[in-house]
């Protein structure tokens, strides 16, 4: 097991290197908020040491995420509480954070659908979309799919 990591370390770390992979000032700051939550919380239980177990229960009490994967597209906020959460538990295990935490659900086993979701992908491509605007209109399908 790695030696325990300060949090407010991991924080000042992790801002540092969203500042030098050219993350907007605006962006940091609301990251600086998410992480001052988390660290706030973590020593009201004295606790100045990152631990998943705490972050966790910071998710759940004062945010109300109880799962991390089945965010709405209309919670962004919370959805980048959860990607700041995933970067500082990257960050304590020495990993580059990864761009996106929060992909698509899983393709579905009816093979029809993946195709025909795989074609209009290929078709957005031809057309001249950009690889983000396809990856959005794919997502949706996916997702649409899967609660019907």
């Amino acid at each position: 097991m790695s030696e325990p990591r300060l949090l407010s370390e991991l924080i000042l770390q992790l801002e540092q290197k969203l500042a030098e992979r050219g993350q907007t000032s605006n962006a940091i700051s609301q990251y600086h908020y998410i992480f001052n939550v988390f660290l706030s919380y973590s020593k009201s239980l004295g606790e100045p040491y990152f631990s998943h177990k705490i972050l966790t229960q910071c998710l759940e009490e004062h945010y109300g995420i109880t799962d991390q994967v089945v965010l709405s597209r209309r919670q962004h906020y919370k959805k980048k509480v959860v990607r700041a959460y995933q970067m500082l538990c990257d960050e304590s295990e020495g990993k580059p954070f990864a761009n996106r935490y929060l992909g698509p659900k899983s393709m579905l086993a009816i093979e029809e659908h993946n195709q025909a979701v795989q074609s209009f992908g290929e078709y957005l491509s031809e057309i001249g979309r950009s690889p983000q605007t396809i990856d959005g209109y794919l997502r949706f399908w996916i997702i649409w799919k899967s609660r019907g």
